[in-house]
């Protein structure tokens, strides 16, 4: 019953399924015809948009040699117009580069110009004040009438032949009493001499003055050869051609002594201490020069004279020699009985003796190469306080006189350096020497020691 029932219940859900879709199914046979013919349309489409696109590309073909060749053109020219370009940005660098180039000469040039005008400006102010004597008289009025800066060159070269060419001017010269002279110059490149009229004068002349120069004295004895010079005849003269400046520099050149008044006070202590540190190291020098090291087996004579029982002959082998040494072993000689051990005390006690015996004297060098120095210091420190007092009282205007005093004032320097280097070095030679001797006597003491113990074990 129960199964009819459901049997019943399906076959009607399948019957209502059916009256529903039937619709459908009608609605969907309408859609298959409308697609069928959409698609008949869209294939008929294709076929004339690719009948069209063949004959489209027929076009393109028959164009397309035209085109490339006009393409080809066109790259040509573009091509040329690049390169035209390129030539004229080139060109425009380059004009660019010469233009800066040529403006930067320019103001170089313009500099020099300036530059060169300033010492043509400065040379014609040089030929004004040197032509302002007798001599050089028309010259100097020729600058005085010139505008060009050139014409000071011009005069200049020609003041330079002139001059060397040697000349006889008349003039006037102030002496060294401070009167004017008249007299008559002779001119030989940058020197000059003074005769008076009256010729009791006859002088150099100081060319850096005025129109008036001064006289100099002469730089010997040439009074003759000058008035010879003047006759026209041949003559021989001392020439300067600094300017007096040879002159003063022999003047300044000092010898010992005056380098030790210019010193001061300073300088005798310096000088002292060297004479001290002098004697000391010739004192030294002969002490140690008549010491002479022992020959080849002294040490074995002696212990041979030691071991035979000849200690007489012992004791005149051991002062043979004049050495350190010598006063060792002839002291240990006394004490050869008293065993090795005694002797080799009585050796170390005078080897102490002998050391302080070889540094005498030495300290004296050392002490004068460490405080000449110092002492030189404190001489240019002295000096320099004085100079800087003077600077206080008269400014430092004048350079000439300041070096003047610090030149003095290391004078102290000097001397303690010359003082404190030969010192140095001969305290080094000399400690080196008996550094030396010690070491061959403490040699030879125990090289006979160690013979004394030797000779025990044998006698045991």
């Amino acid at each position: 019953m129960r199964r009819t029932q459901i049997f019943r219940g399906m076959m009607a859900a399948a019957l209502g399924v059916l009256w529903v879709a039937s619709p459908v199914v009608g609605a969907a046979d309408d859609g298959a015809r409308q697609l069928s013919a959409a698609a008949e349309a869209a294939r008929a489409d294709l076929a004339d948009a690719l009948k069209r696109l063949s004959a489209q590309r027929d076009v393109i073909a028959a164009e397309k040699p035209e085109l490339a060749a006009e393409f080809a053109k066109v790259e040509a020219e573009l091509l040329e117009k690049r390169r035209m370009v390129e030539i004229a940005t080139a060109e425009r660098s380059e004009r660019d580069t010469v233009l800066r180039d040529l403006k930067r000469d320019l103001a170089t040039y313009q500099r020099e110009a300036t530059y060169f005008d300033g010492l043509l400006t400065d040379l014609g102010r040089s030929l004004r004040t040197a032509a302002a004597g007798p001599r050089f008289a028309p010259l100097g009025e020729r600058l005085d009438a010139a505008d060009d800066p050139l014409e000071s060159l011009v005069a200049g070269v020609e003041m330079l032949e002139a001059a060397l060419g040697g000349d006889v001017i008349a003039g006037r010269a102030v002496a060294q009493d401070g009167t004017l002279t008249d007299g008559q110059f002779v001119v030989l490149g940058s020197e000059s001499w003074f005769v008076a009229d009256d010729g009791a004068t006859v002088a150099r002349v100081d060319a850096t003055q005025g129109a008036d120069p001064h006289l100099l004295p002469l730089l010997r004895d040439e009074s003759a050869q000058v008035r010879q010079l003047l006759a026209g005849g041949e003559a021989e003269l001392a020439l300067d051609f600094t300017g007096g400046r040879a002159v003063e520099l022999e003047q300044l050149q000092s010898g010992p002594l005056e380098l030790i008044r210019k010193g001061g006070v300073w300088v005798w202590p310096i000088l002292l201490i060297a004479a001290v540190s002098l004697v000391s190291a010739v004192a030294k020098w002969l002490q140690i020069a008549r010491m002479k090291a022992p020959r080849d087996g002294w040490v074995a004579g002696l212990l041979e004279n030691v071991r035979a029982g000849e200690m007489d002959r012992a004791r005149e082998l051991a002062a043979e020699p004049n050495f350190p040494a010598s006063e060792m072993l002839t002291a240990a000689l006394e004490r050869v009985d008293a065993g090795a051990d005694v002797v080799e005390e009585v050796i170390y006690e005078k080897m102490i003796g002998v050391q302080s015996s070889l540094q005498s004297w030495l300290p004296f060098i050392a002490i004068t190469a460490a405080t000449a120095p110092l002492l030189g210091l404190l001489g240019t420190v002295s000096g320099m306080i004085s100079t800087f007092d003077l600077i206080t009282l008269f400014g430092s205007g004048d350079a000439k006189s300041l070096a003047g005093g610090i030149s003095e004032a290391l004078i102290t320097t000097l001397f303690g350096l010359v003082v404190a280097i030969p010192s140095l070095v001969i305290h080094a030679l000399l400690s080196r020497r008996c550094h030396g001797i010690l070491q061959t006597s403490e040699r030879l003491g125990i090289t006979f020691v160690n013979g004394l113990r030797v000779r025990g074990k044998e006698v045991a």
